[in-house]
């Protein structure tokens, strides 16, 4: 493995553990209730920073590096507002799985947004 691709590695390994923590307290803490919402926190977060990912992508592709042009920034925007009401859904759902259900969703969204700093950070540097 090349250098330049180690830290990215760490930083997966690094998630996959807290990952396993995070269910793994949560399943200490009250059952599989929390423990369910930790991964669905986790899994809704990453599936939708996954899908906006292609989006983005697939209408870069389409414009060649030209820049895109209407209506596509409208519809990027539109979609990540869209994140606002489907996470607030998905959070009060995990109401349905217990009083630790909601702290523990939340944790597995930070999770996966704190995950995706290091990413970041690590693309920068690289």
């Amino acid at each position: 493995m090349s250098e330049d691709r180690k830290p990215f590695r760490i930083l997966k390994a690094a998630f996959l553990g807290a990952t396993l923590l995070l269910v793994v307290s949560a399943f200490f803490t009250g059952g599989w209730q929390p423990a369910v919402a930790a991964l669905s926190g986790t899994a809704a977060t990453l599936l939708y920073l996954y899908f906006s990912w292609l989006m983005i992508r697939g209408f870069g592709a389409a414009h060649g590096g030209d820049g895109l042009k209407p209506p596509h920034p409208l519809i990027i925007f539109t979609a990540v507002l869209m994140k606002l009401p489907v996470i607030w859904l998905a959070w009060k759902s995990s109401e349905l799985l217990g009083p630790h259900g909601p702290p523990f969703f939340l944790g597995g969204l930070a999770l996966v947004y704190c995950a995706l700093v290091g990413w970041g950070t690590l693309s920068n540097r690289t």
